[in-house]
């Protein structure tokens, strides 16, 4: 069985697309232009890198027989992971599945930082699955009008040979991809967040970077002038600095009114 999705990279996070207050929008392209300096879409594109090639974003599915990631280039290069269900986030990964890592990271990472430079890619997961083995796509919530509640059907595309199969919805292989928010830890636990601008942690059901924390982006974006002098003068990005970066990689509209 195989899952296809194609991805397009872009650097929209280099400055903002709109923006009605001119100082915040210098600051922004400042820092942009720092964080690009000092390698920091490297970070960044490391792990988005690392979710792509471990198919993360394959969901429960992951717990099939096994599997294999192949992405295509737009530049020409193909990338082949074999065993990719045999990757783990913290361990470290054999020479050739590491050298596949940095060469993704390194495309990633010049398409988040140059606006001239656009990364697409198509990505493919090969599962290995039996009789009887179950798969599970993303879900549609349908409202029956002769019930009071929503009927739940498995998401559908058309196929090559438009027949339908089931699917993953955009959004879901998007949230997979944006796992990468490691920063906000503390001393007792390494869960990764989806970015999110109050580290929202849907399996605890809490925020993690709850304003009283000043931990959560609207507060640090406010300090954006100290992160610009603290780049021009040590060169060393703080996990703050990766955090907001992250955020503004994700977009989105940022309106926060006090």
């Amino acid at each position: 069985m195989s899952c296809q999705f194609s991805l397009r990279i872009k650097a929209n996070s280099t400055c903002p697309d709109v923006c009605n207050e001119l100082n915040i929008k210098n600051i922004l392209c400042q820092l942009s232009d720092l964080y690009a300096d000092n390698d920091g879409y490297k970070e960044l594109a490391y792990r988005y890198a690392k979710n792509l090639l471990m198919g993360n974003w394959l969901w429960k599915n992951q717990d099939c027989r096994g599997y294999s990631i192949t992405i295509h280039l737009s530049d020409g290069e193909l990338l082949t992971i074999k065993d990719a269900h045999k990757l783990d986030w913290n361990a470290s990964w054999k020479e050739e599945d590491s050298n596949t890592l940095t060469q993704l990271t390194d495309f990633i990472a010049n398409a988040l930082a140059d606006k001239s430079k656009y990364g697409y890619m198509d990505v493919t997961a090969c599962l290995a699955v039996g009789g009887g083995d179950e798969v599970i796509p993303s879900q549609e919530f349908i409202q029956d009008k002769k019930s009071k509640y929503p009927n739940r059907q498995f998401s559908k595309v058309k196929f090559n040979d438009q027949t339908d199969t089931v699917a993953f919805h955009s959004q879901k292989i998007g949230a997979a991809l944006q796992l990468i928010d490691d920063w906000w830890l503390d001393d007792v636990s390494d869960k990764r967040l989806r970015v999110n601008e109050y580290g929202s942690d849907r399996s605890d059901v809490v925020a993690r970077r709850h304003p009283t924390l000043s931990n959560d982006f609207y507060t640090l974006i406010q300090r954006s002038e100290e992160w610009i002098d603290s780049l021009q003068r040590n060169h060393q990005i703080t996990d703050e600095i990766h955090f907001i970066m992250a955020v503004l990689v994700k977009g989105g509209l940022f309106n926060k009114t006090t």
